[in-house]
């Protein structure tokens, strides 16, 4: 059997899909499994120079990758899906997997599917179907059209949320569906943090882009408030005009010296800064349908790697991981009071704050990409 794994995302760009791709995929070869990545890539590179000093991830016999050239002026997927339907129709065999967690490839994945015999699967991150189930209202767009025509002939679907994977089970009660968080990425000992370094730096974290769905003016709020405390804040993976709208943001409490607002990093470049600035990590959250349902918050999983303690919004996607171990750190999200009262509780025992360094390296082992890895196996043996 051979996993085939197909991604439109560029591998090189700097948004956190071709990193999830990469070190999931990566993950299944560790369990002796031959896995091909299918995806594209803006320019030429060397694979496993990338691997390494991108992903800090090592060569193994069972990974390889079918890299297509992303052509700059086309923005369309079209032209990608085009090669690597080919590419499969000539590559695939009965006995293997085809997996994607793009919507717009379902219809070639169903074709190819038909023509080789292979089995295909679906990893959703996000719920597009029946407005009735979600509750909510749901925009008619491809992602619909394509997702309400094929995942009934696919093998299996892969949800991020167990309460996503119960909306799919009720649009789709003849297909198996599994829950697959996202994972953690193992750190070595250079990158986990130490209690004694984290406690007094009184520094909060937050990682990933600025969003309708994140609560920056409750975060912001709250840390003015925790002011006399010496809270402060360091935001990684912002784009130019999401960090010009939290300056304006951090001027209007009064914060800006007590903000960094950084640019997306590379992997390693955002461990190394994480471990020299960090104090605990920040998963802040809006009350919506998002982030209780179909939100599967990777910044979460980059905090128990580190070791961190976890300040987060008390939201689904958060307590599906948490579950009762972060229980007394959860705040309300939009209550800027609840959020500063958790942080001054956090900060004010270093018993305490050290506890929760060692619950967060307990959930990083329990979530780690190694055992998705074997999880997703489980779900597709034949």
């Amino acid at each position: 059997m051979r996993i085939f794994f197909v991604s439109k995302f560029d591998w090189l760009s700097s948004g956190p899909m071709s990193t999830v791709s990469t070190i999931f995929t990566h993950a299944i070869s560790c369990q002796k499994i031959n896995i091909t990545f299918v995806t594209q890539c803006s320019e030429q590179c060397d694979t496993n120079h990338v691997l390494k000093n991108r992903f800090g991830l090592l060569p193994t016999p069972f990974f390889s990758m079918c890299i297509f050239r992303k052509k700059p002026l086309l923005r369309s997927s079209t032209l990608f899906y085009l090669k690597a339907a080919i590419y499969l129709l000539f590559k695939a065999e009965p006995t293997d997997i085809i997996y994607t967690r793009n919507s717009t490839f379902l219809p070639y994945l169903y074709i190819i599917k038909l023509f080789t015999r292979a089995r295909a699967f679906f990893e959703a991150h996000g719920y597009h179907g029946n407005p009735d189930t979600a509750k909510r209202t749901i925009s008619f767009s491809r992602y619909d059209i394509a997702e309400k025509l094929f995942l009934k002939r696919l093998d299996g679907i892969c949800s991020l949320t167990e309460a996503m994977k119960n909306l799919f089970k009720k649009d789709f009660p003849d297909t198996p569906v599994c829950t697959l968080p996202l994972g953690v990425s193992v750190k070595s000992e250079d990158f986990i943090i130490n209690p004694e370094s984290g406690f007094p730096r009184r520094r909060l974290c937050y990682i990933g882009r600025y969003n309708d769905n994140i609560d920056a003016k409750t975060v912001f709020k709250a840390i003015s408030i925790c002011k006399q405390y010496g809270v402060k804040l360091t935001w990684i993976g912002l784009t130019p005009s999401q960090r010009n709208a939290l300056i304006q943001l951090a001027n209007s409490f009064e914060i800006i010296s007590l903000v960094e607002l950084l640019p997306w990093l590379g992997y390693h470049q955002m461990c190394n800064t994480v471990k020299k600035v960090a104090g605990a990590g920040l998963v802040a959250y809006k009350d919506s349908f998002d982030s209780n349902i179909q939100i599967s918050p990777t910044k979460l999983f980059d905090f128990f790697s580190f070791g961190l303690p976890v300040l987060a919004s008390e939201v689904g996607a958060v307590k599906e991981i948490a579950d009762k171990h972060f229980d007394e750190f959860l705040f309300q999200p939009g209550n800027a009071d609840d959020l500063a009262l958790k942080i001054q509780t956090l900060f004010s025992s270093f018993k305490q704050y050290k506890r929760c360094c060692k619950v967060s390296l307990k959930l990083a082992d329990q979530f780690s990409w190694e055992k998705r890895a074997q999880k997703f196996l489980s779900f597709i043996a034949p």
